[in-house]
């Protein structure tokens, strides 16, 4: 893993052992929407999520179906 030097304070001064026990499903994409970094376990559950493919292709984007004014 190679986390990013402009990720979040907290991601990047965490261990990358400990980051990957905590998250090993993580995905990172970047503004094309192609994905440059997969955790450990995502690919043994979508083989297709690899570096350089596109989220489109892989991952349904849903919105939730919340009525206005109903409690979650």
């Amino acid at each position: 893993m190679n986390l990013r030097a402009d990720s979040s304070s907290v991601i990047s001064s965490l261990p990358t052992r400990e980051f990957l026990r905590a998250f090993p499903f993580y995905f990172v994409w970047n503004d094309q929407d192609l994905i440059l970094e997969v955790g450990p376990s995502l690919p043994k559950f979508c083989p297709q999520a690899v570096p350089g493919a596109r989220l489109q292709d892989i991952f349904i984007s849903k919105r939730p179906d919340i009525k206005r004014g109903s409690k979650v």
